[in-house]
């Protein structure tokens, strides 16, 4: 009986030097595992910041293109707005082509009648083909 008591604990030191060797080893790992996720933390916050960053780009884009369609809409309107006066200018005057068609019939020079009349050259240059002394 001795014997197997002898053996027993024999046995149990070495389950229990196996099981200290074991705790060890794991503790002695765990600064490994700590640093591990530590880096994969931190790579998980710079990914985030870089989403952020990205987010924060595409706000200001979007608002730099809304800006710069809002700009080129004005722009256009101005210059539509601006084609319909010139338009305007020959059609709503009836007085500027009589007095430019009596100017050209007493023979003042086209650069005269658009100085005075203030209609467009191309008008004015018809008038006078049409109306103008011969």
């Amino acid at each position: 009986m001795d014997v197997l008591l002898v053996v027993l604990m024999i046995a149990s030191l070495v389950a229990a030097a196996a099981a200290a060797a074991s705790a060890f080893l794991l503790l002695r790992r765990q600064p490994v595992i700590l640093a591990a996720v530590e880096r994969v933390g931190a790579e998980v916050k710079a990914v985030a910041h870089r989403m952020s960053s990205l987010e924060d780009e595409i706000a200001r884009a979007r608002l730099a293109q809304e800006t710069s369609l809002s700009e080129n809409l004005r722009q256009v309107r101005a210059d539509v707005k601006t084609v319909e006066l010139k338009l305007a200018e020959g059609r709503e005057n009836p007085e500027a082509i009589e007095a430019a068609i009596k100017l050209a019939k007493e023979g003042v020079d086209t650069d005269m009648i658009v100085k005075r009349t203030a209609l467009p050259q191309q008008v004015v240059e018809s008038i006078v083909l049409f109306h103008g002394l011969r």
